[in-house]
């Protein structure tokens, strides 16, 4: 494998788990907010 290879998929890896990491910090911040609206 050559080495600009690696890197762009090292690059693109970590382009992926930032979007998933938004995605949970926006999960977990319109449950939290849903959770206050509505105390059970």
């Amino acid at each position: 494998m050559r080495p600009n290879e690696s890197l762009a998929l090292r690059r693109w890896q970590r382009g992926r788990s930032f979007k998933r990491a938004q995605l949970l910090a926006a999960n977990a911040a319109t449950f939290k907010s849903g959770r206050e609206r509505r105390p059970s």
